[in-house]
C-alpha cells in the first residue's frame, strides 16, 4: 500500500519503468472498513511486435490524495513481474477510488503469464494478480 514508513522508503524490487496514472473518479465501497492490506489489482495484458502493453486498476483509500504512482519491474523471477507504488498512510478503508495505471515495456519474448503487485512495504500483506498476456 504505502511505500514509505516513518524512517525511509521502501523501494519494491527491480527498476522504475515509465507508467501514466489516472482517477478513474468511481468509487467502490465496502460495508464494513477493509484491513489496511492492499486490494489485489485488476490487470489486463496484451503483448504485440515485442511490446507488453499493461493496463491496471488499482483501489486506493479514496480519502488519500495521490500525487503519484508509479510502476516498478523486477525481471529476476520466472514471469515478468510489475510493482504499482504508491504512497500514502495505511488506514483501514470503506471507500476505494479506482486508479488506471497504463505502461509498456519492450519484452523479446511473449510472456505466457505477467504478476502484477499492488506494492506495501510488508511483501506477505502486498496483494498480487496472475493475468494471461493476449497475444
Amino acid at each position: 500500500m504505502s511505500t514509505t514508513n516513518s524512517s525511509s522508503t521502501l523501494v519494491p524490487p527491480g527498476v522504475e519503468i515509465s507508467s501514466n496514472f489516472k482517477s478513474l473518479n468511481s468509487v467502490i465501497e465496502f460495508t464494513r472498513p477493509r484491513p489496511t492490506e492492499p486490494l489485489p489489482p485488476l490487470v489486463q495484458a496484451y503483448y504485440e511486435n515485442g511490446i507488453l502493453e499493461v493496463s491496471a486498476v488499482a483501489f486506493i483509500d479514496a480519502s488519500q490524495k495521490l500525487e503519484s504512482i508509479s510502476v516498478f519491474y523486477d525481471d529476476s523471477q520466472d514471469m515478468p513481474t510489475f510493482y504499482v507504488t504508491y504512497t500514502a498512510p495505511e488506514t483501514e478503508a470503506i471507500k476505494f477510488m479506482g486508479y488506471q495505471v497504463n505502461f509498456t515495456i519492450e519484452l523479446s519474448n511473449k510472456p505466457e503469464v505477467i504478476e502484477t503487485f499492488v506494492w506495501d512495504e510488508d511483501p506477505r500483506t502486498s496483494r498480487g494478480t496472475y493475468t494471461t498476456v493476449q497475444p
